[in-house]
């Protein structure tokens, strides 16, 4: 099966450097190619990724121009009949190209997306595991197989495979999306009765050790391009969008509004509430980061 590897990367030197190797492993004795899109870094990706000196290898060096169309400029490069598309920051397993040829060869018209786990090994603050708790949490509804459904509704482009002729029907993702464009493309499958398989065997782990103040910033963004997408396809709003709301409780609020403050960031970032209890501190995060994404979204 002839497969074609899409990963995009921003400055991503650092990333590449451990996630390649893991790629390398797989495409062994295939005719599979990696191509990589280095989209406007400044950082030393080109001569780290011609260090590898690695045949399967191929990249492009382009200006800025976003991850979706970084990845779309991936696509059109591939000759390839398959797609597989990764992360720079994206380690997979070493029988994780394996499980979703397999899995192509069966449902050869559908989307695969692999389970995404954090590296815990690269954890140096408490609330990585936090954060590694919300990824069990959201993938303890699919043990097995899973056709992913409206109902049951869950996409990440960082872990995905798909054939080329597929990926031609949905159009590409939409550049003007820079947070929920694997989202939108999602709801785009789901619209044109292109089924979408999670398989929890095929495993991989994302090296992204974000801080409390970090994961604040990302979901800001997360939920104001959620809030284009909303405009850009009104169709999906009352589908699966979950809106993001000022608590009408006047406790929950002035809580909120308590807990909006930087000083509760900084508290966790620097490990704190290590000692906590996992029930009572994972609690707090959840809740800092909710007064936080209300006061950056101009809720609160």
């Amino acid at each position: 099966m002839d497969i074609s590897f899409i990963i995009p990367s921003f400055n991503g030197a650092h990333k590449l450097l451990k996630s390649l190797p893991s790629v390398f492993k797989n495409i062994l004795n295939t005719n599979c190619k990696i191509i990589i899109v280095v989209d406007g870094s400044t950082d030393n990706s080109i001569e780290i990724l011609k260090n590898f000196k690695n045949d399967s290898l191929h990249f492009i060096n382009q200006s800025n121009q976003g991850r979706s169309l970084a990845r779309n400029n991936g696509i059109n490069y591939s000759e390839s009949e398959y797609l597989f598309l990764l992360d720079d920051d994206i380690r997979i397993a070493e029988n994780c190209l394996k499980i979703h040829q397999e899995h192509h060869l069966k449902f050869p018209n559908s989307i695969l997306i692999g389970k995404v786990n954090l590296e815990k090994s690269e954890f140096d603050k408490d609330f990585q595991y936090y954060l590694q708790s919300s990824y069990e949490k959201w993938d303890e509804n699919f043990q097995t197989r899973t056709l992913i459904t409206i109902d049951n509704f869950k996409f990440t482009a960082c872990h995905l495979s798909l054939s080329k002729m597929t990926m031609d029907k949905l159009g590409g993702f939409d550049h003007r999306l820079h947070d929920a464009e694997d989202y939108d493309l999602g709801m785009r499958a789901i619209d044109l009765n292109i089924p979408i398989y999670f398989d929890p065997d095929a495993i991989s782990w994302h090296n992204d050790r974000l801080t409390c103040k970090q994961y604040i910033k990302r979901q800001i963004e997360y939920k104001r391009s959620h809030k284009l997408l909303e405009n850009l396809q009104k169709k999906y709003k009352k589908d699966v969008f979950i809106p993001i709301k000022k608590p009408k409780n006047i406790f929950k609020l002035m809580l909120l509004h308590f807990l909006k403050n930087d000083f509760w960031v900084k508290l966790i970032d620097d490990n704190m509430l290590k000692m906590s209890s996992k029930k009572f501190k994972f609690k707090f995060y959840a809740t800092v980061i909710y007064a936080h994404t209300l006061k950056g979204m101009g809720i609160i």
